[in-house]
C-alpha cells in the first residue's frame, strides 16, 4: 500500500514538473511549430489568421497561465501554412531544467550558465519606442551552441531568452529562428 502511495505521489510530481518546464522547443504543453489548430484546441478558443499576414501575435491562457505567442508563416513542399514560432511566459512556476526562473537576478542567471559553451548578453530592442532602454538586457542560449557535440549540419535556430529588467529575469522566451 505505501508502495503504490509512493508511486502516485512521484507520478503526480512528475506531472508536476513537466508542465512548468522550459526547454529549447517547449514551454508547458506548448510546443514550437504548432499549428493555429492546434494551439486553438490547447487554449480553447479559436485563433483566426488573416489570409495576408505572414506573422501574428496573441495573448492565450491554457490551465489558468498566461502567454504570448507569435505564429510565422512556413512553407513545406510549396504549401503554406502558419507555425507557432516564439512562446513567452511570465509565470514565476516556470523553470529550465539548470533551474533558470523568473524572479532571479542576473548574476544568478549568469552564475547558473557559466559553463555554458556559448550564451549572449545583448541591449534590449523595445520596438514600440525603437529604443534600448538602459536598463532591460537580453540574455540568449542557442541550442545548437550548447550540445555537447558540435553537428555542422545542425540548422536549427532554437533559442532560450531570458527578458531582464532592472537586474531581474522578468520573461522567459523560447524562438525557433531569429527575430521576427
Amino acid at each position: 500500500m505505501k508502495f503504490t502511495h509512493f508511486l502516485l505521489v512521484l507520478f503526480i510530481t512528475s506531472i508536476g514538473f513537466s508542465q512548468y518546464e522550459v526547454n529549447y522547443e517547449n514551454i508547458g504543453s506548448l510546443k514550437l511549430g504548432l499549428t493555429v489548430a492546434e494551439v486553438s484546441k490547447l487554449c480553447g478558443k479559436t485563433l483566426t489568421i488573416p489570409a495576408d499576414e505572414f506573422s501574428i501575435e496573441f495573448d492565450i491562457t491554457i490551465s489558468g497561465t498566461e502567454y504570448h505567442i507569435t505564429f510565422q508563416e512556413e512553407e513545406v513542399d510549396k504549401v503554406k501554412y502558419m507555425a507557432l514560432q516564439r512562446i513567452s511566459v511570465k509565470d514565476p512556476k516556470f523553470k529550465t531544467k539548470e533551474g533558470a526562473k523568473i524572479g532571479m537576478t542576473k548574476s544568478e542567471l549568469l552564475n547558473l550558465y557559466k559553463d555554458f559553451y556559448s550564451f549572449e548578453m545583448t541591449r534590449f530592442l523595445d520596438t514600440e519606442n525603437f529604443d534600448y532602454p538602459t536598463n532591460k538586457l537580453m540574455f540568449i542560449i542557442d541550442k545548437k551552441d550548447n550540445q555537447a557535440i558540435f553537428d555542422l549540419e545542425d540548422f536549427s535556430e532554437f533559442r532560450i531568452l531570458f527578458l531582464i529588467v532592472d537586474n531581474v529575469v522578468k520573461e522567459i522566451q523560447i524562438l525557433d529562428g531569429f527575430f521576427i
